[in-house]
């Protein structure tokens, strides 16, 4: 089965400033997928390239398997977008809104019920949006995304002025709408916290280039911190490792680092201590954070 979402070179730029360069992205189908890089990036203008709203200047986009250029119209039929501040009319109640979108899309009335259900909204269904907060907007333009049940959905910072309650439910949400309906997600968002809790694979753009593309824990290993062992005998520990090749680097009273980016390292390096007879009384895998790796990809070769 083709990807739901695949770039090839794609390229844009805004006069002489090349804003997105040669990236190649693949999303497969049903997956959460993050898209993350700091402000001015190219974030935004590669959404907007894979929804048609800018003409690609190199390059070329896939989407469920058709192209954009050709397919457009009946491609994105089966897409739900939210990207930046959902449009909204403000004289006209939450229900009304979503109502005036499933004629648009010609989905259910009953749709209408559901996605606000789906987004938390079922009690101010009637409240005029002027009256309702910026989450709940957020999470009027998420229902609106959502209404005509689409296969894929494309948000940009979804989580924009939700609560700390309010972004744990939008998590769920959208993990249940990958596992349970197949939907794929392709989320951009700076709140990386929630996303190493959410996605399946990532990107990591800088200045309009691909920095990263895989699994967390692929990009986690690539970085790793290194293994922490606390012993009882540094002096002797840090023969031991280094006649085996190790390179131990001294970090505090009865602790060493050693280069090690799995158990199976861990273990190999107890195992040696312990043929050494030296005590060992603590082994710890430094995992480093997505926003440890995030910051380390924004510093390299600058």
């Amino acid at each position: 089965m083709e990807p739901a979402l695949e770039t090839r070179g794609l390229g844009y730029r805004y006069g002489d400033r090349e804003a997105v360069a040669d990236l190649d992205l693949r999303v497969e189908r049903g997956e959460v997928f993050g898209f993350v890089g700091p402000n001015g990036a190219g974030k935004t203008t590669t959404i907007k390239l894979l929804l048609g709203l800018l003409r690609p200047a190199a390059g070329s986009v896939r989407v469920l398997g058709r192209a954009l250029d050709r397919d457009r119209e009946a491609v994105l039929r089966r897409v739900g977008t939210l990207v930046e501040t959902p449009a909204l009319y403000p004289h006209l109640s939450a229900e009304e809104n979503l109502e005036l979108q499933a004629v648009a899309f010609d989905a259910p009335r009953a749709r209408v019920a559901a996605a606000l259900a789906e987004t938390g909204l079922a009690s101010v269904a009637a409240r005029r949006v002027r009256h309702l907060s910026l989450g709940m907007r957020q999470r009027l333009g998420l229902a609106m995304a959502l209404l005509h049940e689409p296969e894929l959905l494309v948000l940009d910072e979804p989580a924009n002025g939700l609560d700390p309650a309010g972004i744990v439910e939008l998590r769920l949400l959208l993990c249940r709408l990958a596992a349970e309906r197949g939907v794929t997600v392709f989320l951009s968002s700076h709140i990386l916290a929630e996303l190493e809790q959410t996605v399946t694979r990532l990107a990591v753009i800088r200045d309009g280039r691909l920095r990263y593309q895989g699994t967390l824990d692929e990009l986690r290993r690539a970085h790793s911190g290194g293994l922490r062992v606390g012993v009882g005998d540094v002096e002797a520990a840090a023969q031991a490792l280094a006649a085996a090749g190790l390179a131990p680097e001294r970090i505090g009273p009865g602790a060493l680092r050693v280069e090690a980016a799995s158990a199976e390292d861990a273990a190999r390096v107890n195992a040696r201590l312990v043929q050494a007879g030296v005590a060992v009384h603590e082994l710890r895998l430094e995992t480093p954070s997505l926003e440890d790796v995030y910051l380390r990809l924004m510093t390299e070769g600058r």
